[in-house]
């Protein structure tokens, strides 16, 4: 996507991603994962540094904070993108948040209106998120 900036155009790039389980069980699924996150920030950098902004979304994999984690969090129902599909937790918001939308301050500065949870679809799959920006000048 190319929007039209104070200096000329701006380009936009959006990675998707599925990030690596870690297994408990295994030490090597953790650091496997850890190294897969040092690198996607390395690429974020770079794309950052060619003067692109960087948009990265998708399942990382983890609940960053424990208002991501159902045990806590009885604020808001529906706030979670991922539930068991054995035990039927969707119904019953017992869940977390592991899909997420990470971008470069001055984007979100400059052109996020703001950033959501969708809510219904397919019981079996999580739910995804939703970022809104402002239309290219």
């Amino acid at each position: 996507m190319v929007t039209s900036g104070a200096d000329g155009p701006e380009k936009l790039t959006v990675s998707n991603v599925y990030c690596p389980h870690a297994d408990l069980d295994k030490l090597e699924r953790k650091q496997y994962k850890l190294q897969f996150y040092r690198l996607l920030q390395v690429r974020a950098e770079a794309i950052l540094s060619s003067g692109s902004h960087v948009i990265v979304l998708g399942d990382v994999n983890t609940s960053h904070q424990p208002i991501d984690h159902c045990e806590p969090n009885d604020v808001r129902s529906s706030a979670f993108t991922c539930w068991s599909t054995l035990t039927g937790a969707r119904q019953t918001n017992y869940g977390t948040c592991i899909d997420y939308i990470f971008s470069n301050c001055s984007l979100v500065e400059t052109a996020f209106i703001g950033a959501d949870i969708m809510r219904g679809g397919i019981q079996s799959l999580p739910c995804m998120g939703t970022a809104h920006l402002y239309p290219p000048a």
